[in-house]
């Protein structure tokens, strides 16, 4: 599943505020889920890095998904020149987490990377990550097998 979102906020905007995208990935796999952006960072990375969260979001076909969610997460942010040095990480989801269980209420608890990107990358002019106060942000989740193990559970 891969899903690409293109957000423009400017980097002189309010440090707590918050970007949040669903992504319903119904053709894919059902899963609901979000991506959580935190531009100033997130507790410990407030002012020196921007946050990156994935969130798992309740959905109509949670009765018949896998959980809890275990699929590796990789967040990229595009470096938008010919250059390419795209800032990518990823994460394993901690399976004992509340965070990928299936979901009780609208949305569980973020879960992600919160020093994704040092803030001196993306706050320089002429960077190639925000140019013309824009940026995109891919969001991959590596599904792997997972038609397989529907099958498996399919009767």
């Amino acid at each position: 599943m891969e899903n690409e979102k293109k957000s423009s906020t400017h980097m002189n905007s309010d440090p707590t505020s918050v970007v949040a995208v669903d992504l319903n990935t119904v053709l894919f796999s059902g899963y609901k889920m979000c991506l959580r952006l935190y531009l100033y960072g997130d507790e410990n990375a407030r002012r020196t890095h921007m946050s990156l969260f994935f969130v798992l979001m309740r959905s109509d076909y949670d009765p018949i998904l896998k959980f809890p969610f275990n699929y590796k997460v990789t967040f990229c942010l595009y470096d938008q020149t010919p250059a390419q040095r795209h800032i990518i990480d990823s994460f394993q989801p901690d399976i004992r987490s509340s965070s990928f269980q299936r979901p009780q209420s609208d949305m569980n608890i973020a879960s992600g990377i919160p020093k994704f990107c040092p803030l001196k990358m993306i706050q320089q002019e002429g960077n190639p990550y925000i140019p013309d106060d824009v940026m995109f942000i891919r969001i991959m989740v590596d599904l792997g097998n997972i038609h397989k193990t529907l099958l498996a559970h399919a009767v």
